[in-house]
């Protein structure tokens, strides 16, 4: 960014301090590269990998998807890669319902989390029923206001003192704004949440998928106050290909690659057991640690 604004501004950009550049060089020796990506276990990984499987299916891969603020922008990198573009909060579907109304031939969906749908979703939805705009909206809903500290927001059933209130449900929200087309999935469920898009996309007019599990942070909070035990998923060596589909194209940060011995394998630290990583392999190499021949 310094060199940038200099660069800009026609100005000498001052040298790194040598203090500085000692700490750099010595914290690169220790940490590991990686890009930015969602947590593990995170349920928006698997609803990108659902959709991205969907498209395969029924639009051969071509679709065009705006994304919205929130964790789930981080969607846009690799390895999943989903969304083309992202614009403000609740921009997804309103920029969503000009491009389906431009005369795209291919599928258009929008991506907005459930804080962001209460906050400024709603009357771009409304806007897709009354000019009957074509689009998909994929409502990523982890129950929390994830990516600013964990808020409650009006669905989640709890005011920010902790007081019990009313919730006013997506669903119920996307009826009265006049969607036909609603579906309520499990993000961990592949197999479902891949048929619900693929419906979602042979349905003509707008429609909404709202992909419903607690954030994986969130979830490890209540694991801890509870005492309950994970049980992390293993690779089953012998079963393994290679391929790296767990870690090149889902990504879950959990899982690793050898490329010595040329095997996945999944930190049993880092796993939250969400078994999403079962049913993306396609060699069946991956089981419930305990479980099988695992």
């Amino acid at each position: 960014m310094d060199k940038a604004l200099s660069g800009i501004l026609k100005l000498v950009p001052e040298t790194v301090p040598r203090e500085k550049a000692e700490v750099m060089e010595a914290a690169s020796r220790l940490l590991t590269p990686r890009i930015l990506t969602m947590c593990a276990g995170c349920p928006h990984r698997a609803v990108y990998y659902a959709a991205k499987r969907a498209t395969r299916t029924v639009a051969n891969a071509r679709y065009i998807a705006m994304g919205d603020i929130g964790c789930y922008t981080l969607g846009m990198y690799p390895p999943l890669k989903f969304m083309q573009d992202v614009f403000c909060m609740g921009g997804s579907i309103g920029v969503a319902n000009g491009i389906a109304k431009a005369g795209v031939k291919d599928p258009v969906l929008a991506t907005i989390g459930d804080s962001t749908f209460y906050h400024a979703g709603i009357p771009a939805l409304i806007n897709a029923t009354f000019n009957q705009a074509n689009v998909k909206v994929m409502v990523l809903d982890n129950e929390v206001t994830a990516m600013t500290g964990y808020q409650p927001h009006p669905g989640s059933g709890e005011t920010a003192t902790g007081k019990p209130t009313k919730k006013v449900t997506i669903e119920d929200i996307s009826k009265a704004c006049g969607i036909e087309f609603i579906r309520i999935v499990d993000p961990y469920d592949m197999r479902s949440s891949v048929a619900a898009m693929e419906d979602a996309l042979r349905f003509q007019g707008p429609a909404v998928v709202i992909f419903r599990r607690l954030c994986a942070q969130e979830f490890l909070r209540e694991i801890r106050r509870t005492g309950q035990r994970i049980i992390p998923c293993i690779v089953i060596e012998e079963k393994c290909t290679g391929c790296r589909t767990c870690s090149a194209a889902f990504g879950c940060p959990a899982i690793g690659f050898d490329k010595e011995r040329k095997k996945s394998f999944i930190d049993p630290l880092a796993c939250t057991g969400c078994d999403v990583c079962i049913a993306v392999c396609p060699s069946g190499a991956i089981a419930k640690k305990g479980k099988g021949r695992a």
